[in-house]
């Protein structure tokens, strides 16, 4: 496709939105509030030029994407494009009647880089940085008759505008399928290593963690000590960690010769004796949750009962750092 250069100074994504409209389109008009033009008007490899659709722009999104320091910009188009190719080993290519524009700003003047008919999900997308420049992690929802597909994408771009989609999650329903798309994500720091982490609740009720390892993300497999201890805690004794604030993390994996709930209750009659006022406890039928104040110090403990054994742990960190370690406490529960 032969480049386009827009010479206009970036002033907000609306603003460039519209006037990559006005470049692209010879006859825009206004549907609905939105700039919009005619698929046989558009200056674009657009597939279905005569189907009588109408082409415009849904969302942008910018940043370095194809090296640092960069001003571009990958902008979202709908229309003029069919629901779904398939590539060479008729393997299906969720389009959604969609397409992106690579845009690159060069000495004030915007140029078209690239153009694919592609649904990359930008409508609920993060930026993230990745190599020292900006890379996309989006969902992406394909409906069907009997067929409905939900991905979670990274998206990283050459200089030429070209993207590279690599799946990060994959759910789907069908006829044997069970429904294990998303149903909602975060993207959040949960393991307290300040790099933010995917978490993912599906239809059927699953939560997923995938923990940014690297340039990826993965899910992360449960030590000997059937928990996965945050990347921030350094072992100092037989099951006990530490960390730069002092904080305390006992994990715990005895045959005592209790039950949960005797046990649970022995937990509360001892911290009673000892002058402690609990301020949170739950029991469940395979899980118990004890959380109080010693002196400066918030104390949670959470114990469950697996393979005929009671097993846990106890985390002591500073009040004053809560909001800090509720996704520490997160993470431990998620990986216990």
């Amino acid at each position: 496709m032969k480049k386009s250069v827009l010479s206009l100074l970036f002033l907000s994504l609306p603003f460039l939105a519209n006037s990559i409209i006005y470049k692209v389109c010879s006859n825009p008009f206004k549907e609905n509030s939105e700039l919009v033009c005619a698929c046989k008007d558009v200056n674009l490899d657009v597939t279905m030029k005569e189907d009588g659709g109408t082409f415009g722009i849904s969302y942008v999104k910018e940043g370095g994407f194809s090296s640092a320091g960069q001003q571009e910009a990958v902008i979202q188009t709908s229309g003029c494009e069919p629901h779904f190719d398939l590539d060479d080993n008729e393997n299906l290519i969720p389009i959604n009647w969609k397409g992106y524009i690579f845009a690159r700003n060069i000495n004030d003047n915007w140029e078209i880089i690239n153009y694919k008919a592609m649904d990359l999900g930008l409508d609920d997308c993060y930026k993230i940085s990745l190599n020292s420049k900006d890379a996309l992690l989006c969902k992406q929802e394909y409906d069907n008759v009997n067929f409905y597909l939900s991905r979670i994408l990274l998206h990283t771009f050459n200089s030429n505008g070209e993207v590279t989609s690599k799946v990060i999650y994959r759910g789907s329903y069908g006829d044997k399928d069970i429904d294990d798309r998303v149903k909602k994500w975060q993207f959040i720091d949960i393991n307290g290593d300040e790099k933010r982490d995917i978490k993912i609740f599906t239809n059927n009720g699953k939560r997923i963690v995938l923990y940014r390892v690297g340039n990826t993300f993965k899910e992360s497999s449960k030590n000997s000590n059937f928990i996965q201890i945050p990347s921030s805690f350094k072992k100092i004794g037989n099951n006990i960690y530490t960390d730069n604030n002092n904080a305390t993390l006992n994990i715990i994996s005895e045959d005592y010769n209790y039950d949960l709930k005797s046990f649970y209750n022995l937990r509360i009659k001892n911290l009673n004796n000892k002058g402690i006022s609990i301020a949170y406890k739950r029991f469940k039928n395979n899980w118990f949750v004890i959380s109080y104040l010693d002196n400066d110090n918030i104390v949670y403990e959470k114990f469950i009962y697996r393979n005929n054994k009671i097993v846990g742990y106890i985390l002591e960190y500073p009040k004053r750092l809560k909001k800090s370690y509720d996704g520490i406490i997160e993470y431990l529960n998620a990986n216990i």
